[in-house]
């Protein structure tokens, strides 16, 4: 990546303080995309084009963004207003130049970052995913969830310590931290845990945002376990009940008469339907 351009690589000196605070001068290893080539923006386009009509339409943009990031409808559209500077409804490729070289807003770091896709600006996206659709900023809640959704969190690094080291880099008073913040609590989660950096940053950045998992009920054995149903529920598991003549043969067989009533909830009304609408 070095030879052609696309990734500048900055170090800076990982000297840390003697009480083992926050890194001094920066301690940070920040991988920045470097800008692409004209070419290849024309050639991104192109790819954006789907319907190859020489412009992008907002009805071509919306689902490759919301395939590769967590925007909502309505962030997509500012974006794509943004981009479009004649106000025409569609992107062509002056535009799209001009946006890429020249875009500066915070909703232009993240579409940026999925739309010119390079191994560093794949952390970036990561790290926007993370901060939910509404922020390009981090909270403290959504580090410690990239933590364990990325598997850093074991037994060489707790979820309490990243709460520290994300109150290391945040400015004090504020809730949530930049991208540029987020690359040096990667450097102190490293150190913290014995991890290589560059095999961090790899995991942090093919994760490609939260996992989401739905809430597992508990087993409730009266419930779940069916072998433990009486009456008309061990037999067909429905709800009716049935009440039955009670008297009996002499010699405990089945009931007489068969004088049985079966209780159905009755319909409800309209007025008690539209109550409960």
């Amino acid at each position: 990546h070095g030879s052609d351009g696309r990734h500048s690589i900055t170090r800076s000196d990982t000297r840390r303080s003697t009480d083992g605070g926050s890194p001094q001068g920066g301690s940070s290893r920040s991988i920045q995309p470097a800008a692409p080539s004209q070419q290849h923006v024309r050639d991104l386009f192109a790819q954006y084009d789907t319907n190859g009509d020489g412009t992008i339409s907002l009805d071509e943009l919306t689902p490759i963004m919301k395939n590769i990031t967590k925007m909502n409808d309505a962030d997509i559209q500012k974006m794509f207003r943004s981009m479009d500077k004649s106000g025409d409804g569609s992107l062509d490729i002056d535009e799209f130049i001009k946006w890429v070289f020249h875009g500066s807003s915070k909703q232009d770091a993240v579409a940026k970052a999925a739309l010119i896709p390079s191994d560093a600006s794949k952390l970036q996206l990561s790290f926007y995913n993370f901060c939910g659709p509404t922020s390009v900023e981090m909270e403290g809640r959504f580090f410690t969830k990239l933590c364990k959704d990325c598997k850093l969190v074991g037994k060489t690094f707790s979820a309490v310590e990243a709460d520290i080291i994300f109150n290391k880099v945040v400015v004090p008073g504020q809730r949530r931290i930049s991208f540029e913040q987020f690359e040096k609590a990667l450097v102190l989660v490293a150190e913290k845990s014995g991890t290589d950096l560059e095999g961090l940053r790899e995991t942090v950045a093919t994760s490609g945002g939260p996992a989401f998992a739905g809430t597992q009920m508990e087993n409730v054995r009266l419930h779940d376990d069916k072998n433990t149903y009486t009456g008309t529920h061990g037999s067909d598991g429905r709800h009716s009940i049935t009440r039955s003549d009670t008297r009996r043969s002499t010699d405990g067989g089945s009931p007489q008469g068969g004088s049985s009533r079966s209780i159905q909830p009755a319909a409800p009304s309209q007025q008690h339907v539209r109550d409960l609408f």
